[in-house]
C-alpha cells in the first residue's frame, strides 16, 4: 500500500473552507480505483495549516488520484495558498 500525504497553508481563519474541502475530497476519493482510507487534519488553525493522508492499494493508484485532486484543490483555494502545497508518497509498512 501507499500513502499520499498532502499539506497546505491557506492562511488563518479558513477552517470552514478546509473542512468543506475535506468533505468534498472524501466524496471524490471514495470511488477511485485502489482507494483504502483517508484522514484530514488541522495542523495549526491559527497559521492556516491543514493536510490529509490518503491510502491506496498501489503507487499508481496514489499517483492517479493526485493527478485529479491537485488541480481540483488549486481551483478551490489556489488564490489563498501562502506557498505551494507539499505532496509526498510513502510506502505503508504494516507490522506483523
Amino acid at each position: 500500500m501507499y500513502a499520499r500525504l498532502l499539506t497546505f497553508n491557506i492562511g488563518p481563519g479558513q477552517r470552514d473552507i478546509a473542512t468543506g474541502m475535506a468533505d468534498e475530497a472524501f466524496a471524490m476519493v471514495k470511488p477511485m480505483k485502489g482507494f483504502v482510507s483517508a484522514a484530514y487534519f488541522i495542523i495549526d488553525e491559527g497559521a492556516g495549516e491543514y493536510g490529509s493522508v490518503t491510502t491506496w492499494q498501489s503507487r499508481a493508484d496514489a499517483d492517479a488520484a493526485g493527478e485529479i485532486l491537485l488541480p481540483w484543490m488549486m481551483q478551490k483555494v489556489g488564490d489563498k495558498l501562502t506557498a505551494p502545497p507539499v505532496s509526498r508518497h510513502a510506502e505503508v509498512y504494516e507490522p506483523r
